[in-house]
């Protein structure tokens, strides 16, 4: 009866062993094709790099704001924010960076 057990019980390990390959060789197959995929996928955006042109369409309109007093770019933004509210003249603000001499440039959505 022992006997019996271990012969099964190779039978079961020798078809799980042969799943287990099956398996095994499948998901290497899909890991070669996802690299393949990627690579590809690599290479086409390499050769693809946006021009200024393109890079600067997408913004918008640039304001450049100038302080007439000395101060930094932090109080300037503060200024700017307190007496123009961008809901009333209808203008989408995307961002604002600081600039030399205490600026701000504000990136708009719209003209």
């Amino acid at each position: 009866m022992m006997n019996e057990y271990s012969k099964d019980l190779k039978e079961a390990i020798e078809k799980m062993m042969t799943l287990i390959e099956n398996t095994s060789s499948e998901v290497n197959t899909y890991l070669q094709e996802l690299k393949k995929i990627v690579a590809t996928r690599a290479d086409k955006k390499k050769g693809k790099k946006p021009t200024y042109a393109t890079a600067t369409k997408k913004c918008g309109s640039v304001i450049v704001m100038n302080p007439t007093i000395t101060q930094n770019s932090k109080e300037t933004r503060e200024d700017v924010r307190n007496h123009i509210k961008p809901v009333d003249l209808r203008i989408g603000i995307l961002n604002t960076k600081s600039i030399n001499n205490g600026g701000v440039a504000i990136v708009c959505k719209n003209e």
